[in-house]
């Protein structure tokens, strides 16, 4: 009973933290594109959101300042800062709102329910997430800095760690591990949200483009992923949200959104 209590609270509190992010990324990506569609926006923001949560991690690692409350209060004074600006920006452009069809939403939704169950259930066991992305995590998290990742093991510290910052700050919102297997889903919808933009502006209609998407979550490289720290999603969620940034009209303003996706 304790058990399920405190997955819960895990629960609970990484929906509030989550909601936190989500404010203030829509905050800013309603003040960079203001006259952009509401999709738009909203991949916009999952850019913002994925940048703020990965950099503000490798700016806290890399002043040794990697601990839970500190995290917590540089969320808080940011969510503080785009509140008080938010009310500065004009307001976005009126934009239509289409409702996804429902078989593609019903087959998404299936997937996320069944990735979530998996994290829940299952033990963290996969072989590259034990072998050395969650390794750097848990050395970064002990020594509270990236300074405490052995240097002197190439294949912890050599390569571009986008997508395990974002595990770092998951870790540090949770009371164990648990959870923590979760760490790819937000990658994957906002994939599956990017592929979606790029069916329709490359002339997809609504249902086709959706389906795309819905079938990308369940492609088998991507669904036997979802439940697991591996970084395969993240990277390719990355790539995809650059393509949809440099797609349709550029300016400089999507150009730095793809930059921001990229790392």
């Amino acid at each position: 009973m304790r058990g399920v209590g405190a997955l819960l609270l895990d629960a609970l509190r990484l929906a509030l933290l989550a909601g936190a992010v989500a404010y203030v990324a829509r905050a800013f990506a309603r003040a960079w594109l203001p006259r952009a569609p509401r999709a738009d926006r909203a991949l916009a923001a999952a850019v913002i959101g994925l940048g703020l949560v990965s950099q503000g991690v490798r700016v806290l690692g890399a002043l040794s300042l990697l601990r839970p409350w500190i995290a917590l209060v540089a969320l808080a004074l940011v969510v503080a800062v785009a509140a008080r600006l938010e009310r500065r920006w004009p307001a976005p452009g009126p934009s239509t709102r289409e409702a996804p069809p429902f078989g593609p939403r019903l087959l998404a939704g299936g997937v996320v329910v069944l990735a979530v169950f998996a994290a829940v259930v299952l033990p963290i066991f996969q072989w590259d997430a034990l072998g050395y992305h969650l390794p750097f995590v848990m050395f970064a998290l002990q020594g509270h800095s990236f300074a405490a990742v052995p240097p002197d093991v190439p294949y912890l510290s050599t390569y571009p760690h986008g997508v395990e910052y974002v595990y770092i700050a998951l870790r540090m919102a949770l009371s164990s591990d648990r959870l923590l297997d979760l760490g790819q889903l937000p990658f994957a919808l906002a994939g599956a949200a990017a592929i979606v933009r790029i069916a329709r502006r490359a002339g997809a209609r609504a249902t086709p483009a959706s389906t795309a998407a819905a079938a990308w979550l369940c492609l088998p490289a991507v669904f036997l992923q979802l439940a697991s720290n591996y970084v395969d999603i993240g990277v390719a969620a990355y790539v995809l949200l650059a393509a949809w940034a440099c797609l349709g009209r550029l300016d400089a303003r999507r150009v730095m959104l793809a930059g921001v996706a990229l790392g």
